[in-house]
């Protein structure tokens, strides 16, 4: 039994990881919503060896904010998609022009139901 959880280890360090891509919700959340010591100290370790750290959510950036401060990762990927940034740089963003937005909004206003 040892054995075997010696190979899987050994392996997986000879395994040329160079990025690791996580979500928050439903993935590195725990259902009070905390990140535990464990998962914090293995992101660590990861980010030592070289690993780039990727958090990648649905989530705004404002909204993520108390994560990204524990998490500390290389790399955001927020809003679906939306927003990247690369240490802390925007290297690809997709908004919605306001009169476009102002629009739907007046049509969603406008449906029977609302």
């Amino acid at each position: 039994m040892l054995e075997g959880i010696k190979n899987k280890k050994e392996r997986w360090r000879n395994m040329n990881i160079k990025a690791i891509f996580l979500d928050l919700d439903g993935t590195i959340l725990h259902s009070d919503k905390s990140i535990s010591d464990y998962t914090l100290c293995t992101l660590e370790r990861c980010k030592k060896e070289g690993i780039f750290i990727v958090v990648a959510t649905a989530r705004s950036e404002a909204a993520a904010r108390r994560y990204l401060s524990e998490i500390k990762p290389d790399a955001v990927i927020s809003n679906g998609g939306a927003l990247v940034r690369v240490h802390e740089k925007t290297i690809y963003k997709c908004m919605v022009p306001f009169n476009t937005a102002d629009a739907l909004i007046d049509e969603l206003i406008n449906l029977p139901g609302y």
